[in-house]
C-alpha cells in the first residue's frame, strides 16, 4: 500500500514540476516558501508519533527492519505530500478570477457568516437525526510525544485541506458554468454531489443523517455559490477559519484531557491568523 501511494504521489509531483516550469518564477518562490514549512511539519510529526508507531510493531519480526520500514517510505511520501499541499495552495491563491467585492469588510462579514451558518447546519442536522454513537472529543494528540504540537498540526492541516478543496471546487464550477451563465443544471448536480461527499466524510456510519445532512450541505453550497462564492472567493479562507474556530471552541468546552483547552485556544488563534493572511493575499 505504501509503495502504491509512493508512485501516486510521484506522478502527481511530476505534474507539479511541469506546471511550475511552465508558470515560471512568479509562483516558484511562494511554492518553496510553503513547501519547506510543510515538509518540516510533516517530518517532525512523523517522529513525534513514535509511541503510536511503536505500538504497531510485531515482536516476531526484527526490530530494526520494522524501524526502517516505518520511517523511510513515510518520509519520502510526506515530502511529496508537502509538495502537493504547497502547489495546491499556490494554485488556488494565484488563480485569476473575474469578480471581486470592492469592500474587504463585506467579504470578512460574509465569510464569518458562511462559516457560522455551516457549523449551525451541521449541529441542527445532528440534533434532528442523532448519530449512532456519542460525539467524542478529538483524542488524536494523545498518541504523540508532544501532544500540543500534534493537536495543533492535525487541525491546522484540516484547515488547509478544507480551504483548498473548496477553492478548487469553486474554480471548477466557475470554469464549468462560466460563472453561472451556462450549464446550470450540471452545476446544481455537481454542488449537491459535493454536499453529499462532504456529508459522507462526516457521517458515513449513519445513513439517515448522511442523506439529510448531504441535502442540507448541497443546498448550502448552491445558495452560497449563486449569491456569494462566484463573485468573491476571498470569503472562503475566512469562512473555513470560522468553521474550525467554532470546532476548537467545542473541543475546549469538552475539555477531554489536560491539554485540550491550550490546544484548542492556540489552534483557534493560529487558524484565525492564517485565514486573515490568506484573505489579504487574495486581495493582491
Amino acid at each position: 500500500a505504501q509503495l502504491c501511494r509512493f508512485f501516486m504521489y510521484l506522478i502527481i509531483s511530476a505534474g507539479i514540476v511541469i506546471a511550475l516550469r511552465s508558470w515560471g518564477s512568479p509562483i516558484v518562490r511562494p511554492f518553496l516558501t510553503l513547501f519547506v514549512p510543510f515538509a518540516i511539519m510533516f517530518i517532525f510529526e512523523l517522529f513525534n508519533s513514535w509511541p503510536t508507531v511503536l505500538s504497531y510493531f510485531n515482536t516476531s519480526q526484527p526490530f530494526y527492519d520494522q524501524l526502517f520500514r516505518s520511517f523511510t517510505f513515510p518520509i519520502v511520501l510526506l515530502l511529496l505530500r508537502a509538495a502537493i499541499f504547497a502547489f495546491t495552495i499556490c494554485l488556488v491563491t494565484y488563480w485569476p478570477t473575474m469578480y471581486r467585492v470592492s469592500q474587504s469588510w463585506r467579504s470578512i462579514i460574509m465569510g464569518i457568516s458562511l462559516g457560522a451558518l455551516l457549523a449551525g447546519i451541521q449541529s441542527i442536522a445532528q440534533w434532528i437525526m442523532p448519530l449512532s454513537e456519542p460525539t467524542w472529543a478529538n483524542y488524536t494528540a494523545l498518541g504523540f510525544y508532544f501532544p500540543l504540537s500534534a493537536g495543533i498540526t492535525s487541525i491546522l492541516l484540516h484547515y488547509f485541506a478544507i480551504t483548498t478543496l473548496v477553492m478548487l471546487g469553486i474554480i471548477t464550477v466557475n470554469w464549468l458554468s462560466s460563472y453561472w451563465t451556462q450549464r446550470k443544471l450540471l452545476t446544481v448536480m455537481l454542488l449537491v454531489l459535493s454536499g453529499y461527499i462532504g456529508a459522507g466524510m462526516l457521517y458515513a456510519d449513519t445513513l439517515s443523517l448522511l442523506i439529510a445532512s448531504g441535502a442540507l450541505f448541497g443546498i448550502f453550497l448552491l445558495v452560497a455559490y449563486i449569491f456569494i462564492l462566484r463573485f468573491d472567493r476571498r470569503v472562503i479562507p475566512i469562512g473555513t477559519a470560522t468553521y474550525l474556530v467554532l470546532y476548537c471552541i467545542q473541543q475546549a468546552r469538552m475539555n477531554a484531557y489536560p491539554l485540550a483547552i491550550p490546544i484548542a485556544l492556540c489552534t483557534a488563534l493560529i487558524i484565525a491568523i492564517i485565514g486573515w493572511v490568506w484573505f489579504k493575499k487574495l486581495n493582491d
